[in-house]
């Protein structure tokens, strides 16, 4: 591979271009899409998840058992995917069948 310096110049992206990019994101952008996500917290992950704000426009419902509902939108289902125990995908369908994937897939390796 060739690398050669050129005198070309680039306009400065905006920072509000920058933040609309990553507004679906866990600050990794994987692309364009949205998605909007509900997720059910158990009452032990709650506790972790309450004191935190994860995301700008992110909603949290508590539910009187302690558990949480969170909502939001993505721009990619794989970034949250995997989670874990305590944690069940409410919506939607595609990410719901995505971490049932993976834990079958993970089940595999034992």
């Amino acid at each position: 591979m060739k690398v050669t310096l050129t005198e070309k110049k680039f306009k400065r992206v905006p920072k509000e271009e920058i933040d609309e990019l990553f507004v679906g994101s866990f600050r990794s952008w994987i692309g364009t899409e949205q998605h909007t996500v509900k997720i059910r917290f158990s009452k032990v992950c709650a506790e972790r998840l309450k004191p935190r704000q994860l995301m700008e426009s992110q909603i949290v419902t508590e539910n009187p058992d302690g558990s949480v509902v969170y909502e939001i939108a993505v721009n990619s289902l794989s970034e949250i995917a995997s989670r874990g125990e305590g944690v069940n995908v409410l919506e939607p369908k595609e990410l719901r069948e995505m971490v049932i994937d993976i834990a079958k897939g993970t089940l595999g390796n034992y």
